[in-house]
């Protein structure tokens, strides 16, 4: 875990994602208010973490799932009431890039329901997600988000770097 305040760092790991994880169907969610973890389909099992809490702005992939204290912790809402689970179980990671003015990462997803985008602002005092929906309505939000994180990026962060 590192808090991603490098413009490079995060062109780093959207590279990373995209190589690793591009074509991967997330089979199960947890999250609260403030933070998500998906579960991606794979040997591996692998999850990918986004917290946006006050103070702290992170992203991570892991093997590894963490212990039920860190859901504790981080206030962990049943995924059935968590209103992003619609829109994201059984949706492919079908791209990964980072906004070019600001260090807002950003995840592409398809879906039965359509494309959708997962950003997260990790710069001010607290961080934040947003879901986008394929024509740019807020499907899913924490706080206030800048308005950058409120429109759909630009295709052309998604290509290979």
């Amino acid at each position: 875990m590192q808090p991603w305040r490098n413009h490079t760092d995060l062109q780093s790991l959207a590279q990373h994602w995209r190589l690793q994880f591009c074509g991967r169907k997330v089979f199960r969610i947890a999250g609260g208010d403030s933070w998500l973890r998906l579960y991606l389909e794979g040997d591996d099992r692998v999850n990918l973490n986004l917290v946006a809490r006050p103070g702290i702005s992170l992203l991570w992939d892991s093997p590894d799932i963490p212990p039920r204290s860190v859901d504790d912790a981080l206030v962990r809402i049943e995924p059935k009431k968590l209103s992003v689970t619609k829109y994201l179980r059984d949706a492919t990671i079908n791209g990964v890039g980072v906004l070019p003015e600001d260090s807002v990462f950003v995840i592409k997803f398809h879906s039965q329901h359509g494309a959708f985008y997962l950003l997260q602002q990790l710069f001010g005092l607290r961080g934040h997600l947003v879901l986008l929906d394929g024509n740019g309505v807020k499907m899913w939000w924490t706080g206030k988000p800048h308005p950058v994180c409120t429109r759909l990026p630009d295709e052309s962060i998604f290509s290979a770097e």
